[in-house]
């Protein structure tokens, strides 16, 4: 469906002369990556929507943008797959959020730190075909290291503020790293075969 829908916007640009038919193949991978990740933003934004947990699905999306796109982590191999464990991702989160809604504070910021720390350690995962330079990864790095410590001390703040939620970020950002981890091992191996 995104191939068909991306190759008739590719489609459109070239013969408007918009783009270059060189471009086209860019174009389209583009919009189906564009394509992709609006899916998966609606639907989380609907999922929260329906179970009650909308800024919760606005918290999330936002910490993928903010986080995740630094450290990296696991690429699924299809549209569908990322959706699907974009989808997954979300809701187990927000069944561990009221799962664990009345953990005590020091284990969550517990949790937390050490999550930044494995950020701090790991970050960036290097996709094998999006192959980084030193310069790229250090940058990378250093960003991961730093956002992953202003969400936390946000999750702090809220906490401080009596707002719960500091809990469903401190499991996000806990859950990016694992991500990040898991992408880790899965890109060791491919590099291996």
């Amino acid at each position: 469906m995104f191939n068909h829908i991306s190759n008739n916007i590719a489609d459109y640009f070239v013969k408007h002369n918009a783009v270059k038919e060189e471009d086209r193949d860019v174009i389209r991978y583009g919009v189906e990556i564009s394509l992709s990740t609006l899916i998966s933003f609606i639907l989380v934004l609907i999922i929260g929507f329906l179970t009650g947990y909308f800024l919760e699905g606005i918290v999330f999306l936002c910490m993928l943008m903010l986080v995740k796109k630094h450290t990296g982590g696991y690429h699924a191999n299809t549209y569908l797959t990322c959706n699907l464990f974009t989808i997954s991702i979300f809701i187990l989160n927000l069944l561990l959020y009221k799962a664990f809604e009345f953990m005590p504070a020091v284990i969550c910021f517990l949790v937390g730190t050490i999550s930044c720390m494995l950020i701090a350690f790991y970050a960036p995962c290097e996709h094998i075909n999006h192959p980084l330079t030193p310069a790229r990864k250090q940058k990378l790095k250093k960003i991961s290291i730093c956002v992953s410590i202003l969400v936390l001390l946000f999750a702090f703040l809220l906490f401080i503020l009596k707002f719960k939620i500091y809990i469903f970020i401190i499991l996000v950002l806990t859950t990016i790293c694992i991500n990040l981890i898991v992408g880790l091992k899965a890109e060791s191996r491919r590099y291996k075969k």
